[in-house]
């Protein structure tokens, strides 16, 4: 349902609104007629997000479009379904699996390279499989007691968010410094000397619960 009437209307030529059994024409969907749009979150202030078949998850508020893709972090550009768990996150379901966004991040952070932080949910989570569906729609639904809702290939797949555990980020653990194919000596602080032209630096960090979910950002 649109907040301001009527009924949005996604499909691969783009977003309509639907009024009296009419198609009404809306100048700020004219950008959005090339998006193959699969699902839709409507806030109360008038903004859209929606979720598209290859193009990301678009924010649409005032007449302005912003997308996000895997450049900023999302784990894919494909969007089942969005849900709204009333805490501050937008979960998003695609045919890698589930993962939550915070808005704090999707409204206030300036758009860039990495500036998402997308939290994963798959098998490591006890998930029988990370391959959602979404030909059906809605293909996600949040309960009155704030679970939410997914299919997946095998089955529902149920979330409780205020039952889910903090996640904190993982330190990182430089394990060895090579600077022209020579190992630098361990220590607090390493410098390497100017004039050298190759420089290796190996990392990790040790995540137990669920280590095929880790990722590193670095520049």
């Amino acid at each position: 349902k649109n907040p301001g009437g009527g009924l949005l209307v996604g499909t691969d030529g783009g977003l309509d609104l639907v009024r009296n059994d009419q198609f009404l024409p809306v100048p700020q969907f004219a950008g959005l007629r090339q998006e193959k749009i699969w699902s839709i979150l409507a806030d109360q202030d008038g903004t859209l997000w929606l979720g598209t078949r290859g193009g990301g998850l678009i924010r649409l508020r005032a007449g302005q479009i912003t997308r996000f893709t895997g450049r900023e972090g999302l784990l894919s550009t494909s969007i089942f379904e969005i849900l709204d768990d009333a805490k501050g996150n937008l979960w998003l379901s695609s045919p890698t699996g589930i993962s939550s966004v915070l808005r704090a991040e999707l409204e206030s952070t300036p758009k860039g390279a990495g500036m998402l932080h997308a939290v994963p949910y798959g098998k490591a989570d006890g998930m029988l499989t990370s391959q959602m569906t979404g030909g059906v729609q809605p293909a996600g639904a949040r309960t009155d007691a704030g679970e939410l809702w997914f299919p997946s290939l095998k089955g529902a797949v149920r979330i409780d968010p205020s039952a889910l555990p903090l996640r904190n980020p993982m330190p990182v653990v430089i394990e060895k410094v090579v600077v022209d194919d020579r190992p630098m000596p361990h220590g607090i602080k390493i410098v390497a000397p100017p004039g050298q032209g190759k420089l290796e630096i190996d990392y990790t960090s040790c995540n137990l619960a669920g280590p095929e979910r880790l990722r590193f950002q670095y520049r």
